[in-house]
């Protein structure tokens, strides 16, 4: 039997029907099969969106071959974990259940690369291929209330068994972005060294990366790994921002800072060397809420061997700082005159409410100290290398919102003004003055608009 040719405005109308149809009982692609005209319409859009799993990524190749992976746009990767017990959510995840979590979870990354690195560029689609790795939590249920997991897991996070055989695979060229949801209420979190290392492994990857350290303090043991992990990613990137996604623990005193940074006095500040690095490759940079030195600007010692650093394609360099440093030692020291009124209770309205030692120190850092002054000269000594910089921002996560301390530098309309503006009065020291004045003058041949101010709307 011959088969039957509609007019183009009637075959379209038949696909848009099948493919918008919600009450349909099967998948598009049991359609495909027709005849090859319909397989040739079908097939674009049965293979846009993939759906895949651990067992579906070791098939994926046999499935989706070369002339179909010109169609496909988006991977949409579960990751599934070994089901807990029925009532594990009662108690802490124990050692045993993490290991196979993240054993599973090593297994998805291991397979992902393996199946995608053996996409050829030319084969996949014009526009770019992006992935999205979602785990979900335990489903809700009687006997497990999804409230009650989402509790449980919020003090872990999915690792890495054997980060050294991720590394070692072949890279997945096809990949043009990495998507991790980060709705901590619906599934499980990633840690951020696994994030970066899998981001390593996808150079067409290279529009927005924004990293979540679910909770940096609690996880600062991954400190020197997530340095070790951004090294790794040698390919440029436009929008580049790293945050504690947390937040909240700008309100540690120093002392407390110091128990959980790891950062031993005299330890190297591998992390702010890796961001430094990083930085001179991406034209957005944002790092929030990330205790580190004023090393993630400009190295405090150049060898004679290399040249100085430099940022080509920077547009926009952000840096929302804890008021101490990756040791511990405080930025800000408590004002002296701070008033007393301050209560606990209104400071818990703004911010996570303190526990009952809280010391007060902590509710009123307000002076700069030294090292400030040296953060601001080396951000000077790095924005004379970046030609095309429009933006800076330093700011400090002082609390509560009665102390502030900040600095701006912003290029607009021909002209180049760089702004301090505290709660305390700083003044930065001649040197530092002296340095920004240099900027705009060799970047742009403008000359500097300087801002003193208490007014915290400034920046």
């Amino acid at each position: 039997m011959a088969p039957v040719l509609f007019p183009p405005e009637i075959f379209q109308r038949i696909i848009s029907y099948l493919v918008d149809d919600p009450h349909r009982g099967h998948r598009l692609s049991h359609y495909a099969s027709v005849s090859r005209v319909w397989q040739n319409e079908i097939e674009p859009l049965t293979f846009a969106l993939l759906h895949l799993d651990l067992q579906s990524l070791l098939q994926l190749n046999s499935i989706v071959t070369a002339r179909r992976r010109a169609y496909v746009r988006h991977i949409r990767l579960r990751v599934k974990l070994p089901k807990p017990e029925p009532w594990s959510w009662s108690y802490k995840e124990t050692a045993d259940e993490k290991l196979r979590n993240n054993q599973a979870f090593q297994a998805v990354l291991e397979a992902f690369l393996q199946s995608l690195s053996q996409w050829d560029v030319a084969e996949g689609h014009k526009d770019g291929v992006e992935v999205t790795f979602f785990v979900p939590l335990p489903r809700k249920g009687r006997d497990h209330p999804l409230e009650q997991w989402v509790a449980r897991y919020k003090k872990s996070v999915l690792e890495m068994t054997d980060p050294g055989r991720i590394a070692r695979l072949p890279s997945a060229a096809t990949i043009t972005k990495l998507t991790i949801p980060d709705n901590e209420d619906r599934q499980r979190l990633i840690s951020v060294v696994a994030v970066c290392a899998l981001l390593a492994k996808l150079p067409a990857a290279t529009e927005n990366v924004w990293l979540d350290w679910w909770k940096a303090d609690r996880f600062a043991r991954m400190r020197n790994d997530l340095a070790d992990a951004l090294s790794q990613i040698s390919h440029p990137i436009d929008d580049f921002d790293l945050r504690d996604s947390y937040g909240g623990s700008n309100n540690q005193t120093p002392t407390a800072a110091t128990e959980v940074l790891m950062l031993r006095e005299g330890e190297e500040d591998r992390l702010s060397k890796s961001l430094h690095v990083i930085s001179q490759r991406v034209k957005d940079f944002g790092v929030r809420r990330i205790p580190v030195s004023d090393e993630i600007l400009f190295p405090r010692t150049i060898p004679a061997s290399l040249a100085e650093p430099r940022w080509d394609r920077l547009v926009y360099f952000g840096l929302y700082y804890q008021p101490y440093d990756p040791w511990g030692e405080p930025l800000f020291l408590p004002d002296p005159d701070a008033d007393d009124s301050i209560s606990l209770d209104a400071f818990s309205v703004l911010s996570d409410a303190p526990s009952a030692s809280t010391e007060r120190s902590s509710l009123t850092l307000d002076i700069a100290t030294p090292a400030i002054q040296r953060l601001y000269l080396a951000a000077a000594r790095a924005a004379l290398q970046m030609p095309v910089l429009k933006e800076m921002e330093l700011v400090a996560e002082l609390t509560p919102y009665e102390y502030w301390h900040g600095f701006r530098y912003f290029v607009h309309q021909g002209s180049a003004t760089a702004t301090w503006t505290s709660s305390s009065g700083f003044v930065p020291e001649d040197e530092v003055l002296e340095h920004w004045h240099k900027v705009p003058k060799k970047n742009l041949q403008l000359e500097l608009n300087v801002v003193i101010t208490d007014d915290r709307r400034a920046v």
